[in-house]
């Protein structure tokens, strides 16, 4: 196909193939890569079919430059409404490397709660009709509560990062996971809450991480079975009543993961685990029945065992262990033993 010429101005970067103007369209929000079109008339219809898409609800808000000026919070809404609406549907691109909608919480809006939800369902689905690569929604933390809509089984079949905040996701996005996304390698799951769900099941992931999620109705635990997963973060997510039962079950479930980042959990056997950071975990005091120790030894950490080697340091408060295959019993009893002397402490266990 013939390129285009540099113009009699000198403008080298229009004289680009598509292919890479869109590169650097890829670096700019979606309402700052519409507007290259007044560039020229090479730019002009650029923003059509570019392959990723960056819907920033901040820029409309009032401390963004250009975003609002002293428009009221339901103009800005409306104009973020406009846009979004017109560019999903004008957009011709036979899919996406990316598609990300951020909408912030635009609080003391006049119209109906319903009709926001429905036309952010409405964005999400028409976004997802262009079979993304990379999913990234993110709904305002003290926004109305959206839930997540039913995603088509097609338009999953391409997606390999899902990044989830602020949604409520319930039993269709658990059969979706685990049915429409073939190719999932890396998900996060952040401040959603989930209603009736129960289990994410997948053959693919390889990076999980949960954070400041909780459960709503009908979900007193969550397993995730993944039999593909290498690293898994879980902090500050809470689910039922029984805190200490459904954090070890959700843990517990994660039998294949290498690598664990846990924050305010009590930590759990997995037996493929080879490296587990511990921050701020309280481990339970199941040693208070067993022989006090000497006063002399008691602000002591000891291991007895060869299988088991320790080192801390009162500095920066972090404790390391590491162990051999034959002594995960051993870990467990001097962690239990010495719970006391460890709660203010990062304790960083590593198998050898």
């Amino acid at each position: 196909m013939k390129q285009p010429y540099a113009d009699d101005d000198g403008d080298r970067l229009s004289a680009l193939p598509d292919c890479l103007l869109h590169t650097v369209m890829s670096f700019l929000s979606a309402r700052q890569a519409v507007r290259t079109c007044v560039l020229s008339r090479r730019w002009r219809g650029l923003w059509l079919s570019m392959p990723c898409l960056d819907i920033d609800g901040d820029e409309y808000r009032p401390a963004t430059a250009g975003g609002g000026g002293g428009a009221t919070i339901t103009e800005r809404w409306e104009r973020l409404e406009n846009f979004t609406t017109s560019l999903l549907f004008a957009h011709n691109a036979p899919f996406l490397d990316r598609f990300r909608l951020h909408l912030p919480n635009f609080q003391r809006i006049t119209a109906t709660q319903q009709h926001h939800g429905r036309q952010m369902e409405r964005w999400i689905l028409r976004g997802f009709r262009y079979r993304p690569a990379a999913l990234e929604i993110a709904v305002g933390v003290a926004a109305v509560a959206f839930k997540l809509p039913l995603l088509g089984t097609s338009s999953a079949s391409r997606l390999k990062r899902l990044h989830l905040s602020g949604v409520v996701l319930d039993g269709g996005f658990g059969e979706c996971i685990r049915s429409w996304c073939p190719v999932l390698e890396a998900m996060e799951l952040k401040a959603c809450i989930f209603e009736d769900l129960k289990e994410i099941v997948s053959s693919t992931i390889k990076s999980l991480a949960i954070v400041d999620c909780r459960s709503g109705h009908h979900t007193d635990a969550l397993v995730c079975r993944m039999d593909s997963l290498v690293e898994a973060s879980i902090s500050g997510t809470r689910f039922g009543s029984d805190f200490d039962k459904t954090t070890s079950t959700l843990i517990g479930s994660l039998i294949n993961v290498r690598e664990l980042n846990v924050s305010w959990f009590q930590p759990v056997n997995t037996p493929n685990l080879k490296k587990v950071i511990l921050q701020n975990c309280e481990i339970s005091g199941h040693s208070r029945k067993r022989k006090r120790t000497p006063r002399a030894n008691r602000n002591q950490i000891h291991s007895k065992r060869r299988s088991l080697i320790t080192s801390k340091s009162e500095i920066s408060k972090i404790m390391k262990m590491t162990y051999e295959d034959d002594g995960v019993s051993d870990l467990i009893e001097l962690l239990l033993c010495n719970w006391r002397k460890l709660e203010d402490h990062t304790i960083i266990i590593t198998k050898i």
